[in-house]
């Protein structure tokens, strides 16, 4: 059973409590990454499709238009329903409770409104911040990383949240740069080689010749890399959360494991 470091640790011990917790967690939840990672797929198979219209064929562009916005907001909000799902459980398990899929299906689900407002606000501060000045964008990115934990892991609404994923990073933005930095180059090159692997498998299954048979096999092809990256969904999860706690021990100290074994009670 997983159980909370009791200390601030360097990046490798965040890196191998992740791992740890990912353990603890990943067999129930991978049913529900495979769902989440083909959801978020929807718009590549959308795009995949389109390229099967012939030349000087007419596009109903109203419609197209109209279904493709339709299309990213469901996605959207199915996606961010998944992820609350899927963090509900880890953050059980991070308690040191077995992860069930039908008491995190029902903690996720209803913190799922807040996770998504949160979403938009700090989706919107970091794309201000991006265009004005770039710095700031990229400072509110470190700044508000734990931010979509929040809304489910302390049970904050979204305007909480931001303030209290802020006062976790300050004073260790540097460090928890560093962390991310680290961290995302093991999700990417993860990621890159499960797809590079899949490509390869599928490549000569995609007939290049024929327009319409190379679209069928690049939307298998997508198909078959969302499967095998799902995987990867549970694993990031956990290790945000790894990184999240080691903030909270920095800040709160030694009475995390007492609040959160009160919280999971």
């Amino acid at each position: 059973m997983y159980q909370l470091p009791t200390a601030p640790q360097s990046i490798a011990g965040i890196l191998d409590d992740g791992f740890r917790l990912f353990r603890a967690s990943w067999r129930p939840l991978l049913p529900l990454a495979f769902v989440a990672s083909l959801i978020s797929a929807v718009p590549q198979f959308m795009f995949a499709g389109l390229a099967e219209i012939k030349p000087g064929q007419p596009l109903p562009g109203l419609a197209v238009g109209a279904g493709t916005v339709t299309t990213f907001l469901v996605v959207i909000a199915l996606s961010m329903v998944a992820y609350s799902i899927m963090l509900a459980g880890v953050d059980r398990a991070a308690r040191g409770g077995a992860t069930s899929i039908r008491e995190a299906f029902a903690v996720g689900v209803r913190r799922s409104p807040a996770v998504f407002l949160t979403g938009i606000l700090v989706g919107l501060a970091v794309v201000a911040g991006l265009v004005l000045l770039v710095i700031p964008g990229l400072y509110l990115m470190v700044a508000l990383y734990p931010v979509l934990l929040l809304p489910i892991a302390e049970q904050l609404g979204a305007r909480q949240c931001i303030r209290r994923a802020m006062q976790l990073v300050k004073g260790s933005w540097w460090r928890t740069a560093g962390v991310l930095s680290v961290v995302g180059l093991l999700v990417i090159a993860l990621g890159g080689i499960v797809s590079l692997a899949a490509g390869l498998a599928m490549a000569p299954f995609i007939n290049t010749q024929n327009p319409q048979n190379a679209s069928s096999g690049l939307m298998a092809l997508q198909f078959v890399v969302s499967i095998v990256v799902a995987p990867v969904l549970p694993l990031t999860y956990c290790i945000m959360y790894a990184v999240y706690t080691d903030l909270r021990l920095r800040k709160d100290g030694g009475d995390l494991l007492e609040r959160a074994a009160a919280a999971g009670s």
